[in-house]
Parts: C-alpha cells; structure tokens; sequence
C-alpha cells in the first residue's frame, strides 16, 4: 500500500478518495460503514435532505440488514425522500407480520406531513 494512503480506522475506506466526494455522497457510502451510529445518522440525513440517488443504496442497506433499528431508521429515511416509491418497494418486500409494521409506519409518515 502507497504511504500517501490513509484509511479509516473502522472500515478500511481510502481517505483521500473520502475528501473528494461531495456531502451526499459520503451520507451514502457512510450506510454501509461498521460502525452502528454511523449508519444510523446517514440515513436520518439522506431522509431529512430528501437525497434521491440514495434510494437504491437505501433499499439495498434495508434488505440486507440484520439490525431492525437500522431497517426503521432506513424506512422512514425512504418515505421522507418519496412516499409513493417507498410504498411500493415495501409492499413488494415485506409479507406477514412485517406488512402491519409497514402499515403502521406509513400511517405515522402520512400523519406527519
């Protein structure tokens, strides 16, 4: 590895590539870092900024998740960038039990606007 290469401590990332990306884009590669909060605080951003090139990786993030804190936090981040979108992509990937969640996720979001 070239001496000039500095990396994140927690998840290996080049840093100098890091610097080069703009606000948005390190919300969204941040989802994917290891450490939790730092995940967290992404999505909650990229919702409130209403960011729509982070919805794939938002999807993405939610299905493959193991943390249902993080797929909530992923959830409402989605219905805050595009209502309609979110709820078709959660109709389409969640079934049983996990459909009432969504049902009561998307009353709350639509109570809230």
């Amino acid at each position: 590895m070239p001496a000039d290469v500095v990396q994140c401590s927690h998840c290996g990332y080049d840093l100098n590539r890091w610097q080069r990306l703009d606000y948005d884009q390190k919300l969204i590669q941040a989802l994917s870092h290891n450490e939790v909060n730092t995940r967290m605080r992404a999505a909650r951003l990229l919702g409130l900024r209403r960011i729509r090139n982070a919805i794939p990786e938002l999807q993405k993030q939610f299905l493959f998740s193991q943390d249902p804190y993080f797929q909530a936090e992923v959830m409402e981040a989605l219905f805050d960038i595009d209502k309609e979108a979110a709820k078709i992509f959660f109709r389409q990937t969640l079934t049983g039990k996990e459909s009432v969640i969504l049902e009561r996720t998307w009353e709350q979001q639509l109570r809230k606007n």
